[in-house]
């Protein structure tokens, strides 16, 4: 009989936890070294093992799922209690989310193929004669449609992998990136940095964790107490010495 209760009020407890009852969501995408699924492993990757820390210290069990980021990113909007990551943090993102916290930052740019010495970009208005591959919802895509472009600008696609892909075999003339993921996908695929460039670059932007703005508050704190909790033991510290030393 006291194992019965035992077992009852842990079930009770885990229920409590995920927010009365209502299921929490952890939502992805496969974006090395941030995240990387591969097919029959775990997720891996430094916002995955940072993540897992931060629901360690929250006390909160639900898995990580991974979609394409199209997918991912809507959920986090009309899903409650839904957290996505990585996800960069912009202007206009910012009234979309409740932010839990950056963990990273690198630096936006337009890449080509070194070889294309007819692309010369002064301004990000200048890429407007060019053909740019990014993924449909991505940061990128976004801040390029406010700026004007369109699909006789864009080539949309569903990760970031296969616009590099493109870029590569000259279907497209850009890749609108980050630094450290660019290189990251251009070593996962096999290719050579010395065939790639930078043309332009954008800005700096700040990567994390975001919640949907109808995620539960006090599930919102706890997370961000969680990363607050991981940059201050050192964790933080330790995977970004692992994933990212030298990447850069």
């Amino acid at each position: 009989m006291g194992k019965l209760i035992f077992m009852a009020l842990i079930v009770l407890l885990s229920f409590v936890t995920n927010s009365n009852g209502q299921e929490i969501q952890f939502v992805t995408e496969s974006y090395a070294p941030f995240q990387i699924e591969e097919e029959g492993k775990p997720l891996t990757g430094f916002a995955i093992e940072l993540v897992e820390s931060m629901k360690k210290i929250a006390k909160i069990s639900s898995p990580i799922k991974t979609y394409p980021w199209a997918r991912a990113y809507m959920m986090a909007q009309l899903e409650p209690n839904t957290f996505i990551f990585t996800i960069a943090r912009t202007k206009d993102r910012e009234h979309l989310f409740q932010w839990v916290g950056n963990y990273y930052s690198g630096t936006d740019a337009f890449f080509a193929l070194a070889s294309r010495q007819d692309i010369v970009l002064n301004s990000i208005e200048d890429a407007k004669k060019y053909i740019t591959a990014v993924p449909r919802g991505d940061s990128a895509a976004v801040r390029l449609e406010n700026l004007g472009f369109n699909e006789e600008h864009l080539n949309y696609v569903i990760k970031q992998k296969q616009s590099i892909q493109m870029l590569h075999m000259g279907r497209v003339d850009l890749n609108s990136n980050n630094g450290l993921g660019f290189y990251t996908e251009i070593k996962n695929l096999g290719l050579r940095p010395n065939d790639f460039k930078i043309v332009f670059v954008i800005s700096e932007t700040n990567f994390g964790i975001a919640a949907s703005l109808t995620t539960s508050e006090h599930l919102v704190q706890k997370m961000r107490h969680a990363l607050n909790e991981v940059k201050a033991n050192g964790t933080h510290a330790r995977l970004v010495k692992k994933w990212f030393s030298g990447q850069e």
